[in-house]
């Protein structure tokens, strides 16, 4: 799902994988430098979005970088706004959170983008990963065994954050009740 949305007069086509690509346009269009994303609908508010009616711009409420995040989540998961509402900052940070199951509200923005970014990542390290390990089966001349499905590790892939840690505690956990 591709929307495009306005500040003013200025077209951006949403969503933009490359976070910082959205930043330097949105600076580029308005002349501005250093914008700060969290209240950037204060001062530059979406006008319009088209190629979607459902989302409606609430004014001076609409960010278009959580519209931005919101729009990737979405289209990782295969699901689309399928309901009319006011899109503002309140509802974006709580459908974010109904998508990827994290703890959003209340945080800086920049630390809601790089739960988001590592989120879109993991997904897809994980879609390549899978494809990977089918690929690797297939062309080892071994039979392949039914029912053996090959889990995510945090104990081998280490990566030393606290979702890491959460994973990684509740991974031993269940392997001491066994």
């Amino acid at each position: 799902m591709i929307v495009k949305a306005y500040i003013k007069k200025h077209l951006f086509h949403l969503p933009t994988t490359k976070l910082s690509d959205l930043l330097e346009q949105v600076e580029e269009a308005l002349g501005k430098g250093n914008i700060n994303k969290e209240n950037i609908e204060k001062l530059y508010p979406l006008t319009k979005v088209e190629e979607n009616d459902n989302i409606l711009v609430e004014k001076q409420n609409t960010n278009i970088f959580l519209l931005n995040l919101l729009l990737l989540v979405l289209n990782h998961k295969e699901k689309e706004i399928t309901e009319p509402e006011y899109f503002n900052k309140d509802l974006m940070i709580s459908k974010l959170e109904e998508n990827t199951h994290l703890e959003l509200q209340g945080i800086p923005f920049d630390v809601l983008e790089k739960e988001i970014d590592k989120f879109l990542y993991r997904i897809s390290e994980k879609a390549e990963t899978d494809s990977e390990t089918q690929i690797d089966v297939c062309t080892k001349d071994e039979p392949e065994i039914e029912g053996k499905e090959q889990k995510y590790s945090y104990l081998e892939n280490v990566t030393f954050n606290v979702d890491w840690l959460k994973g990684a505690q509740q991974e031993l956990d269940h392997k001491g009740r066994k």
